[in-house]
């Protein structure tokens, strides 16, 4: 696509993001927790703190790392962020970072605790902007599954690697989702002839020019005689 990534993460990164958690813990920004998933969702809605909230920094650093090893039962302990149990904003509620099997969920209003953490941890000031790449919808997951179509890049799929299979041009993609810009709805629906005219307009720019005759006719000149 003509893009170059700042950085690329990938699973590879899991010893770096525990130890960006051992060193909240550290700052006294997280504790290790053993309320039940009904008792913090019960605790959450009264916006009271955990019992466990402020047990000291070494017994969580200890309890973590028993639960990097193993030593836990899953579902007995969490990893939660101190965050602000009593903001307007839910998702401040002391949100888990770690469970005994990691899982993460992100949503637009998660954002301020996004931000709480890169500020608590001193890393706001290097935070990027990227561009994500959407992925297709479940109706094209069930035309695979179904072998309708060969894969991510069949042409017959408005995929990346499907358009780009088909020809269109990467110039071509930019423009469009340039056009486009930023949507927040969910249920925006973007005509399909918005992306034929970016790739017309690059065909216009690129494409070379020949033309032909295909039904030719034969012409014969006459002359008269005295001329």
């Amino acid at each position: 696509m003509g893009w170059k990534p700042f950085k690329i993460t990938t699973s590879n990164y899991f010893q770096e993001l525990y130890e960006l958690v051992v060193e909240l813990i550290r700052r006294g920004h997280a504790y290790v927790d053993h309320q039940t998933p009904e008792e913090i969702k019960e605790y959450r809605e009264k916006k009271m703190n955990s019992p466990w909230r402020e047990r000291p920094i070494e017994e969580s650093l200890k309890l973590f790392d028993e639960m990097k090893r193993g030593m836990i039962d899953e579902g007995k302990a969490t990893l939660r962020m101190k965050q602000d149990m009593q903001s307007e904003n839910f998702n401040m509620y002391d949100l888990i970072a770690y469970r005994i099997k990691l899982c993460t969920v992100e949503f637009e209003t998660r954002h301020a605790s996004y931000y709480w953490l890169l500020d608590v941890l001193g890393l706001l000031s290097s935070l990027c902007l990227g561009i994500f790449t959407a992925k297709c919808d479940q109706h094209s997951d069930v035309q695979m599954q179904e072998k309708w179509v060969d894969g991510w890049d069949d042409p017959r799929l408005v995929t990346l690697a499907g358009l780009c299979r088909r020809g269109v041009t990467s110039t071509a993609i930019n423009a469009f989702v340039e056009g486009i810009g930023i949507i927040r709805s969910e249920s925006s629906l973007i005509r399909l002839d918005r992306l034929e005219y970016h790739k017309r307009e690059e065909l216009n720019k690129t494409a070379a020019r020949t033309m032909v005759v295909l039904n030719p006719l034969k012409l014969l000149q006459t002359w008269k005689l005295g001329q």
